[in-house]
Formats: C-alpha cells, sequence, structure tokens
C-alpha cells in the first residue's frame, strides 16, 4: 500500500512522467542508434585493356557495365571501374594499392577489391560480382 501512495505522490509532482519520459527517449535513441546500416561496400576493379574488338576489353567492359549498375540499385555498394591505359586511373590503383597494404597484387591484373579483398582474373572477378548481384537483389 505505501508503494501505491507513493507512486501516486510522484505522478501528482510529475516526477514520475519526466522519469518515464527520461526513459523512453533513452530507451528510443540507443535502439535506434542500434539499427543495421553498414558502411557500404567499396568495389574497386583495376584492369588494363587496349583492344576495343578483343574478347578480354569486351569482358571488362561487361564487368565494369555491372558494378555501375550494382552501385546505381543498391545504397550499400559504391563501385568504381578503372582502366590502367589512363594514366589518372593507374596512379589511382597504386593509392589504393598502398592503402590497403596489397603491394603483392600490383602485377596480377585484372584485379577486383571488395573492401579488404582482392580477386583476379575475369572468372573469379564475375563470380563475385553475380553474388554480389544476388546479394543486393535479397535486401
Amino acid at each position: 500500500m505505501k508503494d501505491i501512495r507513493s507512486l501516486v505522490n510522484l505522478f501528482k509532482r510529475g516526477r514520475l512522467l519526466k522519469q518515464v519520459f527520461l526513459v523512453t527517449f533513452i530507451v528510443l535513441t540507443f535502439s535506434s542508434g542500434c539499427q543495421n546500416n553498414p558502411e557500404p561496400k567499396k568495389i574497386f576493379f583495376f584492369y588494363i585493356e587496349l583492344c576495343p574488338n578483343c574478347e578480354s576489353y569486351k569482358t571488362a567492359a561487361d564487368i565494369s557495365s555491372k558494378i555501375t549498375v550494382l552501385s546505381a540499385k543498391n545504397t550499400q555498394i559504391v563501385g568504381h571501374s578503372y582502366n590502367l591505359i589512363n594514366e589518372d586511373d593507374a596512379g589511382y590503383m597504386m593509392k589504393i594499392i598502398r592503402e590497403k597494404n596489397l603491394d603483392s597484387i600490383f602485377s596480377s591484373l585484372p584485379i577486383l577489391i571488395v573492401d579488404d579483398t582482392v580477386f583476379t582474373g575475369y572468372e573469379s572477378i564475375l563470380e563475385k560480382i553475380i553474388e554480389l548481384k544476388i546479394l543486393s537483389e535479397n535486401q
């Protein structure tokens, strides 16, 4: 009975209402911060192709196109493609390789870097792109 009287007195003084508001505010604030909002996957595709009529050039163009579509359709994927015949693209690749401490893969073109994971060769790169496409469609 004494607990009920204390509760009534707290409510009358407005303390209970303030405490309920404070607890509700804290719970809502922390629960909204815990939502699953991961950083977007960063994809870098580096290749060097000179011959537009060659099969490997067409494969590189296809992969580049797929990465562009994935980035456009999914906010959790940020992808870029770089043909290293362009001097600026080659410089950017060197920067990324140094930042990620991946000096050992420099001569392994074509290269796909997804966050910190490296894929080399068109076949494994295409497999990874297909996997990313399937994952993005299921989100």
